[in-house]
């Protein structure tokens, strides 16, 4: 038998806070202040709940917290969100900055760019205006 220490949550569900596989053992079992081996009830008495078997959390991301019913032994699993680290949270910013940067160097070149082109075709109409002032001036 497994022994599931527990804490109480609410009516029929208890949070699983240690496990112990070899309860009744002889050197590692669990013993009452005179040394003596603990009896199931007695355990029992002190929120300890047994249990056959530990079924598996699932393998999707999240924290799994291990409750049981303390009267029927049922167990099963809730899933938290795992929070970031801080580091996680680091390399998103991080992330996010040079998308970011890339996306200002773009518009940077797009604006150098649209420069050269007005000042080409400003030069241009300087060069149309020269060109009429000095056929102006033969005629």
């Amino acid at each position: 038998m497994i022994l599931l220490w527990t804490q109480e949550v609410s009516e029929g569900k208890a949070a699983v806070v240690g496990t112990n596989y070899i309860p009744f053992d002889p050197v590692y079992g669990i013993k009452d202040e005179n040394g003596n081996l603990m009896s199931k009830e007695a355990i029992e008495k002190m929120g300890g709940v047994f249990v056959e078997s530990i079924p598996q959390p699932e393998s999707n991301g999240k924290m799994a917290m291990h409750f049981v019913n303390p009267q029927t032994g049922e167990q099963w699993y809730e899933y938290e969100v795992i929070p970031k680290t801080e580091m996680e949270i680091l390399k998103e910013e991080l992330a996010a900055v040079k998308a970011e940067n890339k996306e200002l160097k773009l518009a940077i070149a797009e604006s150098a760019e649209a420069q050269q082109q007005d000042k080409i075709e400003n030069q241009l109409a300087i060069a149309e205006v020269a060109e009429l002032i000095a056929t102006k001036e033969v005629l």
